[in-house]
């Protein structure tokens, strides 16, 4: 987790399988980086060893929610607020 410093589509997610070659992570539904393709940034991520949970601030203009969860660390879905 991570912060976008520009509007060059930086990854604020990155995932690795071997510590040695990262990649970005991406919105399930759309391909787009879980804070948003501008200048979103990560917070915090934890995990049970079967789902994440990252938070963070969007600060682009896409939607992109505060709240994200992934079951494999690569594609991430938004969190719903209920009430």
């Amino acid at each position: 987790v991570g912060n976008n410093s520009d509007d060059t589509n930086s990854s604020n997610i990155l995932y690795s399988t071997d510590a040695a070659i990262w990649t970005s992570a991406q919105m399930a539904d759309n391909g787009t980086q879980p804070f948003g393709n501008g200048t979103g940034r990560g917070w915090g991520i934890s995990s049970n060893g079967s789902s994440w949970v990252a938070v963070g601030l969007n600060s682009s203009d896409d939607n992109s929610s505060n709240i994200v969860y992934s079951s494999d660390r690569i594609n991430w879905h938004r969190g719903e607020m209920t009430s």
